[in-house]
This record gives structure tokens, sequence and C-alpha cells, in this order.
């Protein structure tokens, strides 16, 4: 047996690093202010039975390999897990999720601007974090949002990524201003193109990155997120956020984005 196919059979068993085996409950924790999307995240990475009874993709010609979107009370919960085609290093892709989000815009079309705002040791959790602000194009409107991504290092050697939205009274006021401040200044650079320019705030949003040994390839990443428009964003905002074709579309087109962003990481382009 080849090195790199020993390595695989034994991080498959869970021999290597500690690695759960597939379908095996884990006991990973990490923190988000936002205390229903942590409990939901975990549960979806903690618990064996979270997934049951729906529907997985597995295309064998994409970038991604597993595709999957679970109903919740609200919205719905998106899973999307690939290797990218390529062998990337474990840090490139952190740094890709982590400090490059602002990249995106070049190679996604429903991502408008996603300048960053803030990076550092969050006080609240002692890990380190970034501020972005995320300016998207969903075809009728556009969305914003403020994001904090937080890089929490696993035991087991996995690297997740969690994110959240954030308010001003998780942040401050004078943390809030230079949002507001950064928000100004984009939006007098940005092309929008509808004639009203409506721009509605997402009412929710988490997610996780996980960055982990591939099978096939170096290095698999896995997206779970969830993005949802509650009451007083509008009728159209909401009804997109809840039509599953849309929220699986805009999943996939920013997880192949990300690719994109990785490969000129890899190729020295792009430094974070």
């Amino acid at each position: 047996m080849k090195r790199r196919e020993l390595i695989q059979s034994l991080a498959a068993s869970g021999i290597l690093l500690g690695l759960p085996k597939i379908g095996m409950a884990r006991n990973y924790q990490f923190s988000l202010h936002n205390k229903e999307g942590q409990r939901i995240l975990l549960d979806s990475l903690n618990n064996p039975n979270f997934w049951d009874g729906i529907e997985v993709e597995r295309p064998t010609d994409a970038l991604y390999d597993e595709f999957k979107i679970k109903p919740l009370d609200q919205g719905y919960l998106t899973h999307v897990s690939g290797e990218g085609q390529t062998n990337f290093e474990a840090e490139h892709v952190v740094a890709t999720v982590l400090h490059l989000q602002d990249k995106l815009p070049r190679h996604m079309a429903g991502a408008k601007a996603m300048p960053y705002i803030s990076k550092g040791m969050d006080s609240s959790f002692g890990v380190e974090y970034t501020d972005l602000l995320f300016l998207g194009d969903m075809d009728f409107f556009y969305c914003e949002y403020y994001q904090r991504m937080y890089r929490y290092d696993m035991p087991d050697g996995r690297t997740i990524c969690a994110f959240e939205r954030m308010t001003k009274e998780q942040v401050g006021a004078e943390l809030w201003n230079k949002y507001l401040r950064i928000r100004e200044s984009t939006l007098q650079t940005v092309d929008l193109r509808w004639m009203l320019n409506d721009i509605v705030p997402v009412t929710e949003a988490f997610g996780m990155y996980i960055v982990e040994p591939g099978d096939r390839f170096d290095t698999r990443v896995t997206l779970t997120a969830k993005l949802r428009f509650g009451s007083g964003t509008g009728l159209l905002a909401q009804w997109g956020s809840e039509i599953p074709y849309l929220v699986r579309s805009g999943t996939l087109n920013g997880f192949d984005a990300s690719v994109a962003v990785a490969k000129e990481v890899k190729k020295g382009n792009y430094s974070p």
C-alpha cells in the first residue's frame, strides 16, 4: 500500500489524529454570540442522526462531491463539501475563508462587495476573528449584513471557521461606527444597477467552514450555513430565502468562487 493510500485509510478509520469514524457521535465545540445558530451548527457536526432522511447529491464532475439541504423551523440549512479537484494546502484554504473573502466578487457575480473592516482576537471567545461587510446581488434586490468569522483549531487537526451576523450590541458603538463608515464608502464605489437600489438587511446568517484532510486530494472543505430574510424585509426577500432551488444555487456558487480564490492563493496571486 502506498503512503498516501495508507494515510487516507487511517484517516477514514479514525486512527490518524484521533479523527472520529463516520457516523459516530463527535464532541466538537465552538462559540458564537448567536446561541441558536451555535446549537444548530454543533448539532449538525456532532449528532450522527442530524441529517437522517435528507437527500444527498453526490456529483462526480463538480468541485464539490456532496450537497444537502435541511428545512428548519424557519429557512434552510445548506451543506456542501468537496476537495475542489485540486491539491490545496490546508492553510491556504483557511486563509481563503478567513482573510480573502474580499476577493470573491472577482469570481462570483452574486458577491457585489465584501470589504474587510476589522481583525484581531475576539475578546469574548479568545480566538482570531475577521469582520467584513457582505453586500450581495440577489437579482431583484441587494442584501447586506456585517459578518464576523472566528478561527477555531480543533484538537484533532481540523480547523473550523465559524461565522455569524454581527449587531451594534455585540461589537459596541465604536466599532459599529467603523462598520457604518466602511459601508458608506463602499456604496459610493459600487455600481448598483437597479433603479430603486433596494438594499435589504439579512435577518439571520450563520455558518461554518470545516477544513480537514481530503480523500482523493490533500484538503477537504465543508460549508454549512443558513441565510434568511425575516419579517420586515419585504415579501420578495422572504420568498427568496424560502425557495430551496435559490438557496441551493447561492450556496454552490459561493463554494465554486471560494475554490477559485484558493487556486489564486496557490498560484501566489492572492495573499492574506
